[in-house]
């Protein structure tokens, strides 16, 4: 098994190494990061939502304040925020629960254990396609995104 008890340099402060963190709480902190992300995310894309149309028709009458407010403008928006928030938070929690539990089977931290997160999470993103293609090919790329992007960050020597 790697040691895990080495120190490394931040600036001007040698911090000692990450103390083994429980899987649990790597997926409560990946799902706690995912919400604030979603709902973010949801605020900032869901804001066509309350956008009303230049030009008035029958089927679109004029909006009262209440009804913006509380009727078929908001409502939506906030839907999608909360939807937005649990699929980030369940993405995230997803991938740091599985690599956690990768490299504590494994006995190694590196790209493959990112890898199997990856893949997870990128399943659990394709589900809702209907489609056990569309679900392969999101865990496939979400797998090699991953696991990429922990190679280019340079692996664990970058801490």
């Amino acid at each position: 098994a790697p040691d895990t008890k080495k120190e490394f340099r931040t600036g001007v402060f040698y911090m000692p190494a990450q103390p083994d963190v429980p899987c649990g709480s790597k997926f409560a902190d990946g799902a706690a990061r995912g919400l604030l992300i979603g709902l973010v995310w949801g605020a900032v894309f869901d804001v066509t939502s309350l956008h009303e149309p230049a030009t008035p028709h029958r089927s679109n009458p004029p909006c009262s304040s209440q009804t913006i407010l509380w009727g078929s403008k908001v409502r939506p928006a906030l839907y999608s925020m909360g939807r937005s928030s649990i699929g980030f938070g369940l993405f995230l929690g997803i991938f740091n629960a599985i690599s956690c539990n990768s490299e504590k089977i494994r006995g190694k931290k590196d790209w493959m254990n990112s890898m199997f997160g990856g893949f997870a999470a990128g399943t659990f993103a394709g589900l809702g396609s209907g489609s056990p293609r569309m679900t392969f090919i999101s865990a496939l790329g979400t797998g090699t995104v991953t696991s990429l992007f922990y190679v280019v960050q340079g692996g664990d020597e970058k801490l």
